[in-house]
C-alpha cells in the first residue's frame, strides 16, 4: 500500500544552486535541509516544507518551459504571495478559477512552473456544513451495497455520502448522492484506502455543491458546468 508521498523533485540548470536558494529560500521562505552525505556530491539541495521534502535537482538540455508540471503551495494570504512572488522577479500568470478557491501560478528563474492556491473562507465554511445523516440514525444498518453503514453524512447544500463494510460486491463501498443530479458508488479492496478515499471524495463533493442552484429552477443557468463537474468527479473516482 501506497502511505504518503516522501518527496518531489524539480531540477535546475547545472551550477545554479546560489540562484535556486535565493529564490527558493530566501523568496519564498523554504527550509533547506542536508542531503545524505551519499549525495551530496550531485549538485542541487534539498528543502522541507513540515514534514514534506522537496528535492532540488541539477539538469541540463531541458526547457522547463514547455512543461505543466508543477508543485502547488497552499498558503493563507494568496494576494500577498502574488506580490512577494512578482517582487523576486517571478512570471506571474492567472490560473483557471476553481471553486472554492484563490490562486495563481508563476515561473521560478529557471521556467519550473509554480501554483499559490488559498482555500475561500465559502469553502471552509461549506465543509463545516456536513452533518450526519438522520443525526446518526444509519450508523450500523445495511445500506444500499448490502454492506453496514459505519460513515453517513449530508451536506446543507444538496449532497450526501455514505461509506459501508462488507459489501456484497467488495470489503468497502463509497456512495454519493448530488440530490437531483447523480448517484456514484466506488468498491474498495481495504480499510485505510476506503478512510482516506472517504474524506477524498467528500471533499471533491464541495466542488460540486457550490455550483448547485439555491432556488428551484428546472434548468439552472450552470446545468452544462454541473454536469462536467459530475462527471469529472465519477472520472476521478471511478
Amino acid at each position: 500500500m501506497i502511505r504518503r508521498i516522501n518527496h518531489v523533485q524539480i531540477t535546475i540548470p547545472n551550477g545554479a544552486e546560489d540562484e535556486a536558494r535565493a529564490f527558493y529560500c530566501g523568496v519564498l521562505g523554504l527550509r533547506e535541509i542536508a542531503k545524505p552525505e551519499s549525495l551530496a556530491g550531485r549538485g542541487g539541495f534539498w528543502l522541507a516544507i513540515g514534514d514534506q521534502q522537496i528535492h532540488v535537482g541539477t539538469e541540463d538540455g531541458f526547457d522547463r518551459l514547455t512543461t505543466k508540471a508543477h508543485i502547488a503551495y497552499e498558503v493563507d494570504d494568496v494576494s500577498g504571495w502574488r506580490e512577494r512572488v512578482e517582487a523576486g522577479g517571478a512570471q506571474i500568470a492567472d490560473s483557471v478559477p476553481i471553486p472554492g478557491y484563490e490562486r495563481f501560478e508563476a515561473r521560478d528563474p529557471f521556467g519550473n512552473r509554480i501554483e499559490f492556491i488559498q482555500p475561500l473562507a465559502e469553502s471552509k465554511s461549506l465543509m463545516q456544513n456536513w452533518t450526519p445523516f438522520e443525526d446518526g440514525e444509519t450508523i450500523g444498518i445495511r445500506g444500499t451495497e448490502g454492506g453496514t453503514v459505519i460513515a453517513d453524512e449530508q451536506h446543507s447544500g444538496g449532497a450526501r455520502i455514505t461509506l459501508e463494510r462488507d459489501c456484497l460486491q467488495a470489503p468497502f463501498a463509497i456512495t454519493c448522492t448530488i440530490y437531483g443530479w447523480a448517484y456514484h458508488t466506488r468498491f474498495l479492496a481495504d480499510e485505510a484506502t476506503a478512510k482516506q478515499a472517504y474524506d477524498d471524495m467528500k471533499a471533491a463533493l464541495l466542488e460540486i455543491v457550490a455550483l448547485l442552484p439555491q432556488d428551484d429552477d428546472d434548468i439552472p443557468a450552470n446545468a452544462d458546468q454541473i454536469e462536467q463537474a459530475v462527471a469529472d468527479f465519477a472520472e476521478r473516482f471511478p
